[in-house]
């Protein structure tokens, strides 16, 4: 949202943030910071994105819904590939993929949007990202 010049909607996600930590709700709260490492990536800032990111996953723990889990994975993966980090960005996709639910439901998280098709993509976006030349294999 920084690098578009989306200065409001990342204002947003620290608002969200915010409310996120005072509601006591561990997955609104995990998904507003996730959200913020999106913010930081658009920057050119991989290291502190994936900071966040996986800060979300530790606030998040084990009290947020599994389609959540996975989403939280994938982000931390998509970090970890800006980082130039393979390894653990092929880790982080094996935990999203492991973390999705078998019949994906976000009705106790309206604001993911995750199936196994998008995590596909994803995971074939991320990989290109890496220059894997099986990315395309990975969709």
């Amino acid at each position: 949202m920084l690098n578009s010049g989306d200065t409001s909607g990342a204002w947003t996600h620290d608002l969200a943030k915010t409310a996120g930590r005072e509601s006591g709700d561990p997955a609104l709260l995990s998904h507003a910071m996730g959200e913020q490492a999106y913010d930081l990536l658009d920057v050119e800032r991989p290291e502190l994105a994936l900071q966040l990111v996986q800060a979300a996953r530790s606030a998040a723990g084990s009290k947020v819904p599994g389609l959540l889990g996975a989403w939280l994975h994938a982000a931390e993966a998509e970090a970890l590939a800006a980082t130039g980090d393979q390894v653990g960005c092929r880790e982080a996709l094996r935990l999203a993929e492991q973390a999705m639910p078998a019949e994906p439901d976000n009705s106790a998280v309206p604001y993911v949007s995750l199936d196994d098709w998008q995590l596909a993509r994803w995971r074939g976006n991320v990989l290109a990202g890496l220059g894997d030349s099986g990315a395309l294999d990975a969709c």
